[in-house]
């Protein structure tokens, strides 16, 4: 749009200074003002495009959905560095007929144990050790030395837990039993050499 409007001395000019703005929702395209001196504005109105303002309500929906994604992401490693571990082992699972075989397990006094996740009420007071690698074992495992410090117990045919409110050097020594590929049962001694302390690991 091109408004001619007069200034000084009774001329006429033109004003070519051409803006988009929206105005209460609605763009105004093609206005013109005067340079100076002349308030007046003359400029058409037309609706913003439907397709834009969805367009613009989808950006903020993602933007807002990208926010709460990115915060509980941050939410989660804070969780997760925070969390102390209680339990670690190590040793050979290379196992034979007839053999002996040691296991070092480090367990983390019961006494000074927290709650872990959200969903716990109670922290966790003990320690397991599963041979559900091994496969094949047809009967629960024998305990023959049980520890002094703390107390261990069979949890199932691949399970055993142990646990201390002691701290110190303890032991656990079992007879363990699988069945080979063709069936034959076979053993083996295995002796848990046990460190509990009072600073998760």
């Amino acid at each position: 749009m091109d408004v001619r409007y007069k200034c000084g001395g009774g001329k006429t000019r033109r004003s070519r200074q051409l803006s988009t703005i929206v105005l209460h929702g609605k763009r105004v395209s093609h206005l013109s003002h005067p340079l100076r001196g002349n308030r007046e504005f003359h400029g058409e109105v037309v609706p913003v495009s439907r397709d834009a303002h969805i367009r613009g309500k989808i950006m903020k929906t993602l933007w807002s959905m990208y926010w709460i994604l990115f915060v509980g992401l941050l939410i989660g490693v804070d969780a997760a560095q925070a969390r102390d571990f209680y339990c670690r082992h190590s040793g050979l699972r290379t196992i034979h007929d007839g053999g002996e075989f040691d296991e070092n397990w480090e367990v983390v006094n019961s006494s000074v144990r927290r709650v872990q996740m959200p969903s716990q009420t109670k922290p966790t007071t003990g320690c397991h050790i599963s041979w559900h690698s091994v496969g094949g074992f047809y009967r629960s495992p024998e305990i023959i030395e049980g520890p002094r410090l703390g107390s261990a117990r069979v949890v199932s045919n691949y399970r055993i837990s142990y646990q201390s409110a002691r701290n110190g050097q303890d032991r656990v020594t079992t007879r363990i039993h699988w069945l080979s590929s063709s069936g034959k049962p076979q053993s083996a001694i295995v002796r848990y050499n046990i460190t509990v302390t009072d600073r998760p690991l």
